[in-house]
C-alpha cells in the first residue's frame, strides 16, 4: 500500500512538472506570436499596429508629458518603377534597403516601422526640439552609403516629412501624423518640379 502511494505520487509530481513545461511552452509561442503579429514580415520592423501601440504606450505614460515628440514619415522614392522595370525582388530589396538606412538613422529608443507597401515612419522622444534638419541630413548621409555599397542600376531614395510637437497624455498621435504625412508629400511635389520620375 506504501508502494502503491508513493508511485502514485511520484507520477502525480512527473505530471505536474509536465504540465508546468507545456505551459511554459505555451506561453512562450503565445508571447512569439503576438510579436509577430505586431512586425512585418519583410523588413523585422513594427507593422503599422505594433507602432501605433507602443507610440501610444509612450505618449500616455505621465513621465513623458512635456517632452517632445519627433514624427517621421517616410515614403520610397520610385517603388513602381524599380518593381516594372527590375521585378518585385528587386522591389523587395529596395524596401528592405529603406527599413536598414531608418533603422540607422535612429537610436534603438526611437521607433521605426514600416506602415505598408513603402510608407515607413518613425517616432522620436527627446528633451529638445529642432531636429527635423539634423534627421533629413543623416538620412541622405546614410542613404548614399548604402547606394555606393550595392551594386544596383538603380538608387534607393525616399522623401521624408518630419513633424515635431510636445508629449501630453490627450494628444492624438494621428494628427501629427498626418502633419508629417503633409511635410512629406510637399517634399514629393517640390521633387517632382525639379525632376522626371
Amino acid at each position: 500500500m506504501v508502494m502503491k502511494t508513493i508511485s502514485m505520487l511520484t507520477q502525480q509530481m512527473e505530471t505536474q512538472t509536465q504540465l508546468q513545461r507545456n505551459l511554459e511552452i505555451m506561453s512562450k509561442s503565445n508571447m512569439e506570436l503576438n510579436q509577430k503579429s505586431k512586425s512585418d514580415q519583410l523588413t523585422g520592423l513594427y507593422n503599422r499596429w505594433g507602432f501605433l501601440e507602443r507610440v501610444q504606450a509612450t505618449i500616455t505614460n505621465p513621465d513623458n508629458t512635456g517632452k517632445k515628440i519627433v514624427v517621421i514619415f517616410a515614403d520610397m522614392d520610385n517603388l513602381k518603377v524599380v518593381n516594372d522595370t527590375y521585378g518585385h525582388d528587386e522591389g523587395d530589396y529596395a524596401i528592405c534597403e529603406i527599413s536598414s538606412i531608418l533603422k540607422e538613422t535612429f537610436e534603438e529608443n526611437d521607433v521605426v516601422a514600416r506602415f505598408g507597401g513603402d510608407e515607413f515612419v518613425a517616432f522620436k522622444l527627446t528633451e529638445t526640439s529642432g531636429h527635423e534638419d539634423a534627421i533629413k541630413k543623416r538620412i541622405e548621409e546614410i542613404t548614399n552609403i548604402h547606394n555606393e555599397a550595392h551594386n544596383k542600376p538603380f538608387r534607393v531614395e525616399m522623401s521624408t516629412g518630419i513633424f515635431e510637437a510636445t508629449c501630453y497624455p490627450d494628444l492624438v498621435f494621428q494628427q501629427l501624423l498626418f502633419e508629417a504625412d503633409k511635410k512629406l508629400y510637399a517634399e514629393k511635389r517640390a521633387k517632382k518640379a525639379g525632376r522626371d520620375f
